[in-house]
């Protein structure tokens, strides 16, 4: 969030009317996104409603906002998204404009993670479910699909504890975390369906 603020504390007032974008600031107007101890900063959002830059190309900026329309450029450095003013009412943004969105923010994006989270779950337990039976059978243990499933869910705890580490953390403790997760939940899964062998 105080990147977020960060960014926001360096926008400038912007109006648009007419479907046209314009700011009194002098352009190109650069938003630089945060930077590692030593590195100089890099440019994140460009403001240019002159007409001087166009595109996102030669540039590291992921969002150019031009007299007419916001290009985001995605991961692999390709503009993405455009969205033009045109279709929009006339309005003014400002940094209390932007920080009221913030606000709000989490009130929509809290639900929808955890539905995020709670459908990976449940795909999860049936996949690793499958993956119990195929061990019941090399096993030589009768244990029926179901049952699998539940131990899958079980086994799932401890993924769940590093994902939550990982994300209270500020980031991820894992170079390659989606295969961590995965050799967890495997090794234990493996672990109960022995237990019960025994």
């Amino acid at each position: 969030v105080k990147q977020i603020v960060d960014l926001i504390n360096q926008f400038p007032d912007l109006s648009i009317s007419g479907g046209k974008a314009s700011s009194a600031v002098p352009q190109p107007h650069y938003i630089f996104g945060p930077s590692e101890e030593g590195e100089a900063k890099k440019p994140f959002i460009i403001i240019d409603t002159t007409g001087t830059t166009q595109e996102l190309k030669d540039s590291p900026a992921m969002i150019l906002i031009t007299a007419t329309e916001l290009i985001i450029r995605d991961a692999s450095g390709n503009e993405s998204d455009k969205l033009k003013f045109s279709d929009l009412q006339d309005t003014v943004i400002d940094k209390k404009t932007l920080l009221g969105w913030v606000r709000w923010q989490p009130l929509f994006y809290f639900p929808g993670v955890l539905l995020v989270h709670y459908i990976s779950f449940v795909v999860s337990a049936l996949v690793f479910g499958l993956f119990g039976v195929g061990l019941c059978k090399f096993m030589n243990l009768d244990f029926a699909y179901k049952a699998n499933i539940r131990v899958a869910a079980v086994t799932s705890t401890p993924v769940i504890l590093l994902d939550t580490i990982s994300l209270l953390s500020g980031g991820s403790i894992f170079v390659n975390p989606s295969m961590i997760y995965i050799l967890a939940h495997t090794a234990y899964m493996y672990h109960a369906v022995e237990s019960n062998k025994k």
